[in-house]
C-alpha cells in the first residue's frame, strides 16, 4: 500500500468515525433533561438545522427539563420547533434563534411567564401559543402581525386570545414596519420605518458581534406622537470584519422601552485602510490605522492633478470643489487607492 492509499484509508476509517454529525437529519424529541444536554454532546457544532427536521421538547416527568442551555448554539431551523413542558420557567437557551421557517408551537408550558427568549426571532412561518396558563404577555411577537399566521388561545392576560394579542400590540408606542442593515462601502447603513408612534422619545441603536453582548452605538430622536409613517437612518462607520448584529431600543418619554427584532450584516475583511464618510461634505477620515504611524494622504482630482498631501488621517475637504476624487494612502510601505465623492 503506497502512502497516498494509506492516507486515504486512514481518513475514511478514523475521520468518519471521529467526527460527529453536524446536525440531526431526522426528527428529535427530547423528553428528559439528560436528552436535552445530550444534544450538545451529539451535535456540538450544530447551528443551522435543515431538511425540515422537527425539534420537540416534551417533558415526560421522569427527569424534569429545567434548562435549554444545551440548545444555545442553534440559530435557525427549517423544521418546526415544539415545546410542551410543565417544568421550564423560561425559554433561555433559545435566545439565539433568528429563523424558524416552519411552526413555532408553545403549548402547555405552565411555568412560563415570558417569551422574551424569542426576541431575536426574525423569520417564522406560523406561531401557535396555547394553554400556557401563566403566560400573560406576548408582545415579543407583535412585529410579526401581518406576516406569519398567529393563533393564540387559552393563555392569560393580553395573551389570552388572538384578538387580545392584536389589541395589546396596537397600544405599543411604535408600529415598526421595517428594519434593515445593508452594507454601504466600508460602513453598515441601518434604516427603519415606523407607521405610527406614541410618546416615542427615540431609539438607542445597539450592536453586537456575537448576538449576546450588546453595546450602544448612538441615538436617533423619535417623533413623539405621530400617526404618519416616518423613516430613520443610522450609519455604523466601524463595523467588525465579520457578522454585525443590530437592534433598536425604543424608549418612551416615561422611560418605558422595548426592543426591535435583530438584523445583521456581514462585513468581509476590509483593506488595511479605508475612508469614510463617502460621499463627504466637510471632513473625511482614514479608518483602519493602527499603531503610532500616520498615513501619508494624497488627494487627486478627476484630471489626475494632486490637490492635497499631508501626514494625517483627518482631512478637511470642504475647501475643494464638489466632484470625484482619488486618495492615495501610503502606510507601512504600501499604497492603497480609493475613490470618494465630495458633495
Amino acid at each position: 500500500m503506497n502512502y497516498s492509499t494509506f492516507s486515504l484509508t486512514f481518513f475514511l476509517l478514523f475521520g468518519f468515525i471521529g467526527l460527529k454529525a453536524q446536525c440531526p437529519t431526522s426528527n428529535v424529541t427530547m423528553t428528559t433533561q439528560a436528552e436535552v444536554d445530550q444534544f450538545l454532546t451529539d451535535y456540538p457544532n450544530c447551528t443551522t438545522i435543515v431538511g425540515g427536521v422537527v425539534l420537540e421538547i416534551n417533558d415526560d416527568g421522569t427527569d424534569p427539563i429545567t434548562s435549554l442551555a444545551a440548545l444555545s448554539n442553534i440559530t435557525s431551523t427549517t423544521g418546526a420547533l415544539r415545546i410542551l413542558n410543565t417544568t421550564l420557567t423560561d425559554f433561555s437557551g433559545l435566545n439565539n434563534i433568528t429563523s424558524i421557517t416552519n411552526t413555532l408551537l408553545l403549548q402547555d408550558n405552565s411555568g412560563i411567564t415570558s417569551t422574551a427568549a424569542f426576541a431575536n426571532l426574525v423569520t417564522v412561518n406560523s406561531i401557535y401559543l396555547a394553554s400556557n396558563s401563566n403566560l400573560a404577555n406576548c408582545d415579543d411577537f407583535c412585529h410579526f402581525i401581518g406576516g406569519p399566521t398567529i393563533d393564540i388561545g387559552s393563555n392569560t392576560g393580553t395573551c389570552q386570545s388572538t384578538n387580545a394579542f392584536l389589541a395589546a400590540c396596537a397600544l405599543l408606542p411604535i408600529e415598526l414596519s421595517s428594519f434593515e442593515a445593508t452594507l454601504a462601502g466600508h460602513t453598515v447603513l441601518l434604516s427603519w420605518e415606523t407607521l405610527s408612534e406614541t410618546n416615542n422619545r427615540g431609539f438607542s441603536i445597539e450592536k453586537s458581534t456575537n448576538g449576546k453582548d450588546w453595546t450602544t452605538l448612538g441615538w436617533v430622536d423619535g417623533s413623539d406622537t405621530d400617526r404618519t409613517a416616518n423613516q430613520y437612518e443610522f450609519t455604523d462607520y466601524t463595523p467588525a470584519s465579520k457578522a454585525n448584529y443590530y437592534r433598536l431600543k425604543q424608549i418612551d418619554f416615561d422611560g418605558q422601552f422595548e426592543y426591535s427584532p435583530v438584523v445583521n450584516a456581514y462585513m468581509p475583511v476590509v483593506p488595511t485602510t479605508y475612508v469614510y464618510p463617502n460621499p463627504v461634505k466637510d471632513v473625511i477620515y482614514i479608518g483602519g490605522v493602527t499603531g503610532d504611524e500616520t498615513p501619508i494622504s494624497s488627494i487627486y482630482n478627476a484630471l489626475g492633478q494632486k490637490v492635497f498631501q499631508a501626514n494625517t488621517n483627518e482631512i478637511l475637504v470642504s475647501q475643494l470643489p464638489t466632484g470625484i476624487y482619488t486618495i492615495h494612502i501610503q502606510l507601512n510601505g504600501e499604497i492603497q487607492r480609493e475613490r470618494f465623492i465630495i458633495e
